[in-house]
This record gives structure tokens, C-alpha cells and sequence, in this order.
């Protein structure tokens, strides 16, 4: 595979992703995911950096987990939230409390493993930079890394999402040099 096709499918995988996290469904995240690691593995064989692919291997896996995870739960819990709803407009009472003994723990795993993403994909980019003297690898690197500080104050989801367009732009804007390094 040429360089060419490889930083084009980290860039399609990144933006498939991206769409898969506003909603536009899982199929695109697994998708994107998979095109994603063909991207990077491609990428790395053309650095001569294997470490590189299992730099981006674990965030991609547990960012696949956490969306499964936020997909159960949320089909779990529409019709406990309809229910509660439809009881609040007849102003009756409804025992939800059945209900909390699995959300909390699952959102509060959601978060930990979104978390975990965050900080993954801080060291891959951070490596990624070094290796290529790309500075906005590094730059996402940093913003991966401020995103899993704040996500907990919801911030960092927003963090997040600047962060994976930076990289886009950055796998895009990679270029060969005469010497055969990367730029």
C-alpha cells in the first residue's frame, strides 16, 4: 500500500469515527475503526515503527468498548426513561430505583474507559509526533491528554472532538521528502 492510501484511510477511519460519535451510528464507528487501524498499520510499516500499530491498537479497542457499552445501556434505558416519563404526566409515582443499580456503575465504567481512550491515544500521538516531526501530532497528543483531565466536567468530550479533527488535518498534511522521511 503507498503512503498516499494509508494516510488517506487514517484520515477517512478518523472521520467515520467522528461521524459514529455524532450520532450517526455504531456501524460507522466499527467501520471506521477497522479502516482506521489499516491506515496506521500501513503507516507504521512505511516508519519502520511496528510499536506504533499497538500504540493505536489499545485506544481504538477500548474506544469500541465504551461505545458498545453506551449502546446497551442506552437501549436499556429508553424505555425506563419513557416509562418514568409518561408517569410524570399523569402525576403518578414510578420506582426507578431498580433502574439506578446498573446506569451508575455503567456510566461511571463509561466514563473510566473513555477516560482510559483519552490517555492512550495522547501516548500514540505523542509518539507519532516524534517520530514524524509533525507538530500537530503533538499538539493533538496535548489535547487528548487536557481532554481526559476534564472529561469528567464535560469539557473534555469537546476536547476530544477538536482533537481527533487536528489529527485528521494532520494525516492529511503528511508528506514524503526527498530523503524518504515523513513530514
Amino acid at each position: 500500500m503507498s503512503f498516499k492510501v494509508a494516510k488517506r484511510l487514517t484520515a477517512i477511519g478518523l472521520v467515520l469515527i467522528l461521524m459514529g460519535d455524532f450520532g450517526l451510528g455504531s456501524i460507522a464507528t466499527v467501520l471506521g475503526s477497522g479502516v482506521f487501524l489499516v491506515g496506521v498499520r500501513s503507516l507504521s510499516q512505511f516508519l519502520k515503527m511496528e510499536s506504533l500499530t499497538m500504540a493505536f491498537t489499545m485506544p481504538v479497542i477500548l474506544q469500541l468498548t465504551s461505545a458498545v457499552l453506551a449502546l446497551v445501556v442506552a437501549g436499556k434505558s429508553i424505555p425506563i426513561l419513557t416509562k418514568v416519563y409518561e408517569n410524570l404526566l399523569n402525576f403518578e409515582s414510578v420506582e426507578v430505583t431498580n433502574w439506578y443499580s446498573w446506569f451508575v456503575p455503567s456510566l461511571i465504567l463509561i466514563t473510566v474507559l473513555t477516560i482510559a481512550v483519552c490517555v492512550f491515544f495522547a501516548r500514540a500521538y505523542k509518539m507519532l509526533a516524534e517520530a514524524t516531526n509533525i507538530k500537530v501530532f503533538l499538539t493533538t497528543s496535548k489535547l487528548y491528554k487536557w481532554s481526559a483531565i476534564l472529561f469528567i466536567v464535560v469539557v473534555g468530550a469537546f476536547i476530544m472532538i477538536f482533537a481527533q479533527i487536528l489529527a485528521i488535518v494532520g494525516f492529511l498534511g503528511m508528506q514524503i521528502k526527498q530523503d524518504g522521511n515523513v513530514s
